[in-house]
């Protein structure tokens, strides 16, 4: 049985806007949805004629907040004039997101290079858009000054902006990294607007207050943290749960695009009943906390009849059953063959192949003589190549037209817009302060002490920024700021009581000689266990690639670049015949529960069992509701055992494993009793 066809949607609207001249808004079934057809859509049109608005990537109620590059590009899209985007996709899931009145994105006046305008003047405008003066400039809406410069980063720069001053007058405009502070590239104008998706001056403040105190009777806001900050002007994590009551009107996004004709997917209403569900649940879930209390579903987003209104107009393709088809089944070069006969007797005008390996390509055009083509694709009689970003092969509705794509796309790693260096460049490019006044520091070489700031001190003539550290007996220590990476925070969780180290006694590098003795028969312990690690064997751990791509489509969101590298490693790993030795680290709510989830996938269709260690009982519980949930679609037998099971149900549960009945075991340390 073939596989279900790739509709050939991008190919679809990229038509329609060229041969119908109109602008189109095309509402897809999920976010992983509207990235795809974004990359499909740069076979046909220019990268300047393509829209694309991201989903949030956090959870409804969620207590984390969108990240500030999200922020950014939904921000420049909403704040962009449009005129010379001719096709827009986003998910429909952002329908029901109540954004802020359409004036708030508006920009204020446009700067250029000689034109007249004070520092003071630059300033008043940012602080009156309610940006943070910093000491450095690193996240969105945030300005600092240094001499005759400003630099502030708003959401309508992909980077944030440096302005040089010639006295009341600008003298230059650049865009600069905030890692290194290097100049990136040079602008000719910067735009002024609010730098975040609400306002927190004093009257969006005031009206947030009254409207939280209103809505909230029976809370104190003393207790909800996010109240005291956004009360304060600071932007916390998860602040976007309170969005509806800080922002003036409640616009949708179809109210950004006038002009634009929308068409919807065939899927849309059963994605957005799902959704209104999904909301709700998340609401029953996350209501319990009385220091955070949260809007209904009703007052959070707006409800499936309120989007109704602008959905009726919508319009929707239809795709009907094809005679040419695409048998995912067969090699691709089955597939080309096969296609490129098609061609050659007149049944297709038009076959297009792509791929992101120009490897592949220089074997096609050798052995087929392919026209190379250059993107946009203009539809033209022939077959012709190209390279292109690895996305879905698909034939058009009148079957005149076929793009077969030779890269595999089914995993979530091509949808990252962006490459992501594996070796990223260190955070700290150059000193930045790290240290507070009388706080314990380490100096490599001498030990303990009191970090009491930094000092101008001038020695041969020679003017220099030291760090200023007391000892024992009040003795200083200068360390030169080039010389700063001897010196770092005392790691204790308890200050009280720590004797300083003295410069004039020997105890310290004692205690460092010690120190090294303990730690080099640590290493030898290691290097033992290692040793022994690297002769021993395991079970080549592979799993068939086809229910794999299958139980990677089942999840529903979007995988994170760290994400896709760890899950990478660590299948690698697990198909080797050593034993795997890794360690995987990351914050709560990061993803790493499903990197876990992979890898036992991977082991159970190995005819393995695993074993999942937790470290409490609500945890073990916790990892059981996701495995459950997570595996819903697949013949797998998962079970619990903690300290809570009974012991009829133990003795049980050890005799399924025993026997192979279950595949994954997750428990506490009852798992090794």
């Amino acid at each position: 049985m073939l596989e279900k066809q790739h509709e050939p949607i991008a190919f679809e609207l990229a038509e329609c806007a060229k041969t119908q001249n109109h602008k189109i808004l095309y509402l897809c079934n999920s976010d992983k949805e509207a990235r795809l057809i974004k990359n499909e859509l740069k076979l046909f049109l220019d990268d300047s004629e393509i829209g694309y608005y991201p989903e949030r990537e956090i959870l409804p109620y969620d207590r984390f907040s969108t990240a500030d590059s999200i922020i950014q590009e939904r921000i420049q899209l909403l704040n962009s004039d449009k005129t010379n985007i001719n096709v827009i996709v986003t998910s429909c899931i952002n329908l029901f997101e109540k954004l802020p009145s359409k004036k708030i994105f508006v920009a204020r006046k446009s700067f250029k290079t000689n034109d007249f305008l004070s520092m003071k003047d630059l300033t008043t405008s940012l602080d009156a858009l309610n940006y943070e003066r910093t000491d450095k400039v690193n996240a969105i809406n945030q300005y600092a000054i240094r001499g005759g410069v400003v630099d502030f980063f708003s959401g309508f720069h992909p980077h944030p902006v440096r302005v040089d001053f010639f006295g009341d007058q600008i003298d230059e405009i650049r865009e600069f990294d905030p890692l290194t502070q290097n100049m990136t590239n040079k602008l000719s104008e910067f735009k002024l607007f609010s730098g975040s998706e609400i306002s927190l001056d004093d009257e969006s403040i005031g009206k947030f207050k009254d409207a939280w105190r209103s809505y909230f009777q029976n809370h104190d806001e003393r207790h909800c943290e996010i109240f005291q900050s956004l009360a304060l002007g600071k932007y916390p994590e998860g602040y976007e749960i309170y969005n509806p009551l800080i922002q003036s009107g409640d616009s949708n996004l179809l109210d950004y695009f006038d002009g634009f004709k929308v068409i919807k997917s065939n899927k849309i209403d059963e994605v957005l009943t799902s959704h209104q569900i999904f909301v709700q649940e998340r609401y029953l879930e996350e209501s319990i906390d009385s220091s955070r209390p949260i809007l209904k579903p009703k007052d959070y987003i707006f409800e499936i009849e309120d989007l109704q209104v602008y959905l009726k107009s919508a319009d929707q393709f239809n795709f009907s059953d094809q005679k040419i088809v695409i048998d995912h089944s067969k090699e691709k070069d089955i597939q080309l063959k096969g296609l490129i006969d098609k061609q050659i007797n007149g049944i297709i005008d038009t076959l297009l192949i792509t791929s992101s390996e120009q490897t592949k390509l220089d074997q096609i055009n050798k052995q087929y003589k392919t026209s190379i083509a250059s993107l946009p694709f203009t539809l033209q009689d022939g077959i012709f190549s190209c390279m292109h970003l690895p996305v879905r092969s698909f034939v058009s509705k009148n079957e005149k037209f076929v793009h077969l794509n030779l890269d595999e796309v089914m995993n979530s790693e091509i949808l990252n817009p962006k490459p992501i260096s594996e070796n990223q460049d260190s955070l700290i490019q150059k000193f930045e302060n790290p240290f507070h006044d009388d706080e314990l520091v380490i100096h490599v070489d001498y030990g303990v002490g009191i970090y009491k700031g930094l000092e101008l001190l001038k020695t041969n003539s020679c003017e220099e920024e030291y760090i200023q550290i007391e000892y024992l007996e009040k003795e200083i220590l200068y360390v030169p700021i080039r010389q700063a990476y001897l010196v770092s925070k005392f790691q204790v969780s308890q200050t009280h009581g720590v004797r300083l180290d003295s410069l004039s006694s020997a105890k310290w590098k004692i205690k460092k000689d010690k120190a090294k003795i303990k730690a080099q028969d640590h290493a030898a312990e290691l290097l033992d266990i290692e040793s022994r690690r690297s002769v021993a064997t395991s079970h080549q751990l592979i799993c068939e690639e086809k229910s794999y791509q299958e139980f990677d489509k089942d999840f529903p969101y979007v995988l994170t670049s760290d994400q896709v590298n760890c899950i990478r490693d660590i299948l690698k790993d697990m198909a080797l015949i050593k034993p795997m030795n890794r360690v995987i680290c990351g914050d709560v709510g990061f993803g790493k529960t499903e990197v876990a989830m992979r890898g036992a996938f991977v082991a159970v269709h190995a005819k393995k069992q695993v074993m999942v260690l937790a470290p409490s009982t609500v945890l073990a519980k916790q990892h059981l509701e996701s495995f459950t949930k997570r595996f819903v679609n697949f013949p797998v037998n998962i079970e619990l055992l903690t300290r809570h099971t009974s012991s009829k149900n133990k003795l049980k549960i050890y005799d399924d494993f025993k026997d192979g009945k279950i595949d994954i075991l997750i428990g506490t340390h009852a798992l090794l009793n």
